[in-house]
């Protein structure tokens, strides 16, 4: 294990999540790890754009269009009308840092937890923190059925090249047991989905290397899982991908509504879990498209 974070820049939970005890060293090193991943994404973004992706009200204003869905920014000059406008609109409303990552510090807020819209931004108010406050997006049936209380994405990566936009390993994402966030980081499974025909393609993982056959709640079996309207799912990441100039990589995290997909949110540096589910690395054919940007 020491040897594989050295040599290939993997660490101690990728040697088991990648399968490295079974494998050569020629097999080890196709995988883009997680000490190995800064390198492509410096080839391929531009660090300025970082100010837009890493600041969740700079990505509202740029991908507005995208979003579909109000939101307000929440911090000690918020107005305290404009707030209680909001959510006297929204009635429920996801609240997430303006800077935070990995669906951590997530937490819905509503109508029904405060007398008053003023008891609510009072709340926010003492917690000292900067939020953005979001319309919760009211998901299709369909995705809902895997896991009905989270809001279950598809992250969508995206490299442009000189010969358009290529979509680069797609994944499901659902959530578990009462969490608002469908990460993997934060307890959720994911499954990878092919960039052809919209289909799950294996059993799902999470970040424990735990698999599973079906969604241990709610019993839907993974492999299989056809997501609807994949077509337009890809079409809608083509127009982000083409949004921003000198961003070549995006990993875009798009919801299904009855009213078509809508942006979650964009991670220029989404890392490449699918190689957890397939142990296959994807780093030679990564290379190939940078070699074509």
């Amino acid at each position: 294990m020491v040897y594989s974070l050295h040599r290939f820049g993997c660490v101690f939970d990728e040697y088991f999540l990648f399968g490295y005890e079974h494998l050569s060293a020629t097999e080890r090193n196709s995988f883009i790890t997680d000490k190995t991943r800064w390198q492509y994404y410096r080839l391929m973004n531009k660090e300025e754009n970082l100010e837009i992706f890493d600041n969740k009200k700079n990505a509202y204003e740029v991908f507005k269009a995208y979003f579909k869905r109000d939101l307000l920014e929440i911090s000690i000059n918020t107005d305290k009308k404009e707030f209680c406008d909001f959510f006297d609109k929204h009635k429920r409303v996801i609240v997430k840092p303006v800077q935070g990552s990995g669906g951590k510090g997530i937490f819905v807020i509503d109508k029904p937890q405060f007398k008053t819209a003023e008891e609510g931004f009072n709340h926010l108010q003492k917690m000292n923190k900067t939020f953005v406050a979001e319309e919760l997006i009211q998901q299709t049936n369909e995705m809902a059925s895997v896991h009905p209380t989270t809001v279950n994405t598809i992250r969508v990566p995206s490299v442009k090249t000189k010969n358009g936009v290529v979509i680069f390993h797609p994944f499901f994402r659902v959530g578990c047991g009462d969490s608002v966030v469908d990460n993997a980081f934060s307890g959720g499974i994911f499954a990878p989905v092919s960039p052809d025909t919209g289909a799950v393609i294996t059993h799902g993982f999470n970040e424990k290397n735990q698999m599973f056959v079906a969604h241990p709640e709610t019993g839907i079996v993974f492999k299989g899982i056809q997501i609807p309207r994949w077509d337009e799912a890809v079409d809608f990441v083509k127009k982000l991908a083409n949004v921003i100039d000198g961003n070549n990589y995006v990993g875009w995290d798009i919801a299904l509504t009855d009213e078509g997909w809508v942006l979650v949110e964009g991670n220029p540096r989404g890392q490449f879990v699918e190689q957890y589910a397939t142990k296959k690395g994807v780093k030679e054919e990564l290379e190939e498209l940078i070699k074509n940007m």
